[in-house]
């Protein structure tokens, strides 16, 4: 996650439920968890996993960023 810092991204979406591999079950995410877009998971510090999952990211960690408006 830590490459991605200091970037912007649109909100893609938010994330109210998992399923935590381990066990096949459905898990409730108490907290505000936000994935971006565009902001994948490069497996480079998990021996080159190529799955490219979004990693979660807490609102709270993150700031608004005010849209700019094109001039015509």
């Amino acid at each position: 996650m830590l490459k991605f810092c200091g970037r912007s991204a649109r909100v893609l979406g938010r994330v109210d439920r998992i399923i935590e591999e381990s066990t096949g079950k459905m898990k409730t995410i108490g907290s505000d968890c936000i994935i971006l877009e565009g902001v994948v998971c490069t497996g480079e510090y998990h021996r080159f996993c190529p799955r490219g999952i979004y990693p979660y990211w807490r609102e709270i960690w993150l700031q608004r960023v005010e849209e700019r408006s094109t001039p015509y």
